[in-house]
């Protein structure tokens, strides 16, 4: 009996010892290697975490820094968002201090968290900033391109990114074609001539952000597939080669405006600025000039180089996998409610058009009702065009189970997410900050009079700064923002209509 009973003991160890390695076997073939752009890389600890340090110079908005390139999803908090803040799949340094960034890694396919990692970020004034002894530097307004190290890139990604979808796929490098040298603007083809505004935008000045950086990446400038580049459009996390060089044209000529997909148009929907995806959805470029009868475009990876004012022909646009815009929709003024208020009219339109909400009658929308949670985060994420989970935490079966799935892999709700507790103001506009912006902003000038209880409400001051809201007047002349009022239906949808719809926000106060 005793020499079974260590038998048994013996195969037990074994086991355990076999499971052991088999872990320590499973992080080895993650095969992590730190990002060359992303600071220093101090090892991993016996429990399984990886730890970095990184240097960043404070009060300079217009640097971010990659932490790592891959096509990993995370979630990720700082210790002190005062000294860092995140912006899609980069990082900002905002005051002098020191703040302690964590990861959790999720895979694409929908895997539990297998990694994660801690970083140590110190902020130095700017003016004691040396990026020549800084890895991680990358000045990207405008930015330079992130050449990964084919040997070195790691096959798991710490960064946070903008949305939970897909980064575009590398394309091969399409066949060299003649083309007609490029043409000024408005020299010949006045049809062509980036002039005039569209939905409120000046298509000059879009056109001139583009090709302000031909300075930067001339003609033939080695542009490849190990180029990255994180977007701010939204529909993407960032892309590849050819995909990342129009993002950040993109980006260049429209900040931060949410991008819309098209897979359905017409050679006259096509307007400076926009991207299409082209060769059998292998190739993206953006256009930068429209003609009656073709386009010019500026692309990366043009065999493996950057190349401006190549001519698509409107046959060549037509056939286009799908086309990439971020001007605003225009919006049909007219809905069949009869119980809207002036201050909420455009909004409701809106988002009815956009199919973020409809009404709770067939004539009624019922602007006074009090949201819940659950009815909110459905509303944000079908304004942001239903992205599908990474994973699912909630199984339960509900009308709000996708959105919340999607909030909790963005980072947006915990597990102990309470779907039908009703939603205050405050939360509200800090579920919108935390999927369009999540950058800190300063709060100590507010101008509400009712913000004593909260702790460094960035969210407000975010709403405030980009014309999302302006409070209540007082009678006193004062201002009061109510963050701990039930939201409305009629208060939700205007501020998602201004967050996602520029024309619509608001001057401060």
């Amino acid at each position: 009996m005793k020499k079974r009973f260590l038998s048994i003991l013996l195969a037990l160890v074994m086991a355990l010892s076999l499971t052991l390695v088999g872990l320590a076997a499973a992080q080895d073939n993650y095969d992590y290697q730190p990002s060359p752009d992303f600071g220093t890389y101090l090892g991993m600890r016996d429990d399984g975490v990886f730890e970095f340090e990184i240097t960043v110079p404070a009060g300079e908005t217009t640097y971010e820094y990659p932490l790592v390139t891959g096509h990993f999803y995370v979630t990720q908090a700082s210790s002190d968002t005062s000294v860092v803040s995140f912006r899609a799949q980069y990082l900002r340094g905002i005051k002098a201090g020191t703040a302690t960034l964590e990861y959790m890694v999720y895979s694409d396919y929908g895997q539990a968290p297998h990694l994660k990692a801690i970083a140590y970020v110190t902020v130095v004034p700017k003016e004691e900033f040396d990026p020549s002894v800084n890895v991680g530097f990358a000045n990207v307004q405008p930015p330079e391109p992130v050449t990964a190290d084919p040997e070195s890139v790691p096959t798991a990604s710490l960064g946070p990114v903008a949305t939970p979808e897909p980064t575009a796929t590398p394309e091969p490098t399409p066949a060299a074609t003649p083309e007609p040298a490029p043409t000024t603007p408005g020299a010949t083809n006045p049809g062509g001539t980036p002039s005039g505004t569209v939905a409120g935008m000046d298509l000059q000045k879009i056109y001139q952000a583009m090709i302000s950086l031909k300075n930067q990446y001339p003609e033939g400038t080695t542009w490849t597939n190990d180029n990255w580049y994180g977007w701010h459009g939204g529909i993407y996390s960032g892309g590849y080669g050819c995909a990342g060089f129009a993002f950040m044209l993109s980006d260049a000529a429209f900040d931060k405006l949410p991008a819309r997909k098209l897979t359905s148009f017409a050679f006259s929907d096509v307007r400076v600025g926009d991207i299409l995806r082209i060769n059998n959805n292998t190739h993206s470029v953006i256009v930068l000039e429209v003609y009656d009868d073709h386009v010019i475009i500026a692309e990366g990876n043009y065999n493996r180089s950057v190349h401006w004012g190549r001519t698509l022909s409107a046959a060549t646009v037509q056939s286009a996998d799908y086309l990439l815009t971020r001007y605003p929709e225009e919006i049909p003024t007219t809905n069949k409610f009869t119980d809207l208020p002036d201050w909420c009219r455009d909004a409701v339109s809106w988002a009815v058009y956009e199919g973020v909400t409809t009404g709770t009658t067939p004539t009624t929308f019922s602007p006074d009702h009090t949201c819940t949670h659950a009815m909110i985060l459905t509303f944000l994420w079908r304004a942001a065009g239903e992205p599908t989970p990474e994973y699912r935490t909630f199984s339960e079966e509900q009308y709000y189970t996708e959105a919340a799935n999607w909030a909790f892999t963005r980072g947006i709700i915990g597990k102990d997410f309470a779907p039908n507790a009703y939603c205050t103001r405050d939360d509200a506009v800090k579920y919108i900050w935390q999927v369009v912006d999540s950058c800190y902003y300063e709060s100590s000038n507010l101008p509400f009079t009712d913000l004593g209880s909260l702790n460094n409400p960035s969210e407000i001051a975010w709403a405030v700064e980009n014309g999302i809201t302006n409070g209540y007047a007082n009678a006193d002349g004062t201002f009061s923002f109510r963050p701990d009022k039930v939201c409305t239906r009629g208060e939700i949808v205007t501020f998602l209509h201004r967050a996602y719809v520029p024309s619509a926000r608001l001057t401060p106060n």
